[in-house]
């Protein structure tokens, strides 16, 4: 049964005290199965969880563990953020490139964009309010 978050804040930079982290969102939604190890190694728990594939490339994209590191608990967001940060992990996104190489605007149609002969890129970008400012820095 999936829980009913708050839909509104500003994600990693600045989100109301008590927005629920991605992992409960996740658990929420029915995205994460608790799995039975086949071994255990020095004391592990029998069981670990596994997190949906979506989840764990929009943490990836976004930066999550790393904010967790730098900031000493995880990132908070609200359901929509977290939400978009999924569809942004799991769909990438296509633009036109000028004359110098870069992105321009709004994104096209990769086959439209080809059959016009367009140069394009196209490439995952974040949910920026789901993007913790810590991305990039390491672990």
């Amino acid at each position: 049964m999936a829980k009913d978050f708050p839909t509104t804040g500003e994600g990693g930079t600045g989100a109301p005290a008590g927005l629920p982290t991605p992992e409960e969102h996740a658990k929420a939604l029915g995205g994460v199965k608790t799995v039975q190890r086949a071994a255990r190694v020095n004391g592990e728990p029998a069981t670990f969880d596994l997190f949906h594939p979506f989840h764990n490339g929009a943490a990836a994209l976004h930066g999550w563990a790393e904010h967790a590191h730098h900031e000493g608990k995880p990132i908070q967001l609200s359901g929509d953020d977290y939400k978009a940060a999924l569809k942004a992990a799991s769909a990438p996104i296509t633009r036109a490139l000028d004359k110098d190489g870069k992105p321009t605007g709004e994104p096209v149609d990769s086959l439209e964009a080809a059959n016009a002969g367009i140069p394009t890129i196209t490439d995952y970008e974040p949910h920026k309010p789901a993007l913790s400012p810590h991305k990039g820095k390491g672990l």
